[in-house]
């Protein structure tokens, strides 16, 4: 039998700093909200989604912003007209949902309700580079396609956070 000679205290050492690493790392991640994800609960199922924040700009007309987010199943899309962090009431034309079939193709669409379909509030960080969080309930009815998620949807703690685009 051959024998190995490990220093102990090296080996010692080496487990307890790998041991502390992945200690932080793993409290390091999951302090605050994930960059660039969408977040929200469908009908009570915890969904998440790789997710954008965009200006869109045009010449004589008000800035929009355009929360969207996707995942294989799921589109998203929150859209106002945008004057800085605040409170917006979503209307119909604010804010729809889509099932994906094979991840591209719209296979079922939901828009908000007449009226007050939800509430989105946007806060905006300082600095040249800022990053935009936006929260967003909403009431939506099938419209179109496939009842994937039923004829109402409820999607509750909608959540972005990420770059302004």
């Amino acid at each position: 039998m051959t024998r190995f000679a490990f220093p102990r205290r090296g080996v010692a050492a080496a487990v307890l700093l790998a041991l502390l690493t992945l200690t932080v790392a793993a409290c390091a991640d999951s302090t605050g909200p994930k960059r660039d994800r969408m977040t929200a609960r469908l009908n009570g199922e915890r969904r998440s989604m790789n997710g954008t924040a965009t200006v869109i700009r045009r010449d004589g007309a008000p800035d929009s912003v355009v929360f969207a987010g996707r995942d294989v199943d799921l589109a998203i899309e929150v859209k106002v007209q945008y004057t800085g962090s605040g409170s917006y009431v979503l209307g119909p034309d604010n804010i729809w949902l889509a099932y994906l079939v094979g991840g591209d193709v719209v296979g079922g669409v939901y828009r908000g309700v007449a009226g007050n379909s939800g509430n989105l509030q946007i806060t905006v960080g300082d600095g040249p580079s800022p990053l935009i969080q936006a929260e967003f309930s909403f009431d939506g009815v099938f419209v179109s396609g496939y009842q994937a998620f039923g004829p109402t949807v409820a999607l509750r703690n909608g959540f972005l956070y990420g770059p302004l685009q």
